[in-house]
């Protein structure tokens, strides 16, 4: 909205992320699921585990949470990293296979997913991750219902299965993750340039001259 009241218009920028490797991994020769976060139920995890037990693959969990202990007491099966810096989760990203954002609830962004395609791995993401909308049409991953156990177990059985899909998916994302984010130096940019156009826009200096004339006499 403009000082004087009027709406104004709305521009969205990506949010920055930047490869964790100069070159793609190699994930259709990898065998592990990784999953890159919050090990909270809410997020999914416990949904995930289950999946995979059924589906017959092995999870990789990186991260830390209130359901830590009880995810590991009850899924021994998986791999539980706990927190890792940049290098822990270079050594995890650079094994994986597919990275899972399994959120049961609406997030508008996932960092860890972003991450995963600008490294050249695809993504399968519940439908509660809104980008996963951009990463099915850019053929970077799959989607499936948020909640859908049986949805995703069957998602982890074919794309454990299907080296030349997966590796199709991976050769996408090395161009299409740029589409649902920016590199940061592109996002300095573009934040300075729409600064650039408001401080230039007539509508905004005479909003400000309104603004300043009180004070002024």
């Amino acid at each position: 909205m403009f000082p004087d009241g009027t709406p104004g218009p709305v521009v969205a920028l990506a949010n920055p992320s930047e490869p964790l490797f100069p070159d793609p991994v190699p994930c259709h020769q990898n065998s592990e699921f990784l999953y890159v976060g919050d090990l909270h139920e809410y997020k999914g995890v416990f949904l995930l585990a289950e999946a995979a037990r059924r589906a017959g693959v092995k999870m990789r969990f990186v991260g830390s949470g209130l359901d830590l202990a009880k995810l590991k007491a009850d899924f021994p099966e998986h791999r539980f990293d706990g927190w890792q810096d940049r290098t822990g989760l270079e050594r995890a990203m650079a094994k994986a296979r597919i990275l899972v954002a399994p959120t049961l609830g609406p997030e508008p962004f996932g960092l860890a997913p972003v991450e995963a395609l600008l490294c050249g791995v695809p993504v399968l993401a519940s439908d509660s991750l809104l980008i996963s909308r951009d990463i099915c049409a850019q053929k970077m991953g799959e989607s499936f219902a948020a909640g859908d156990r049986d949805a995703l177990a069957a998602a982890l059985v074919g794309l454990s299965a299907d080296d030349d899909w997966v590796a199709q998916m991976a050769s996408n994302a090395k161009t299409g993750a740029r589409h649902i984010s920016l590199s940061s130096q592109a996002w300095c940019d573009a934040l300075l340039s729409l600064y650039r156009d408001i401080l230039q826009s007539p509508s905004t200096t005479r909003g400000t001259e309104r603004l300043r004339a009180p004070v002024a006499t």
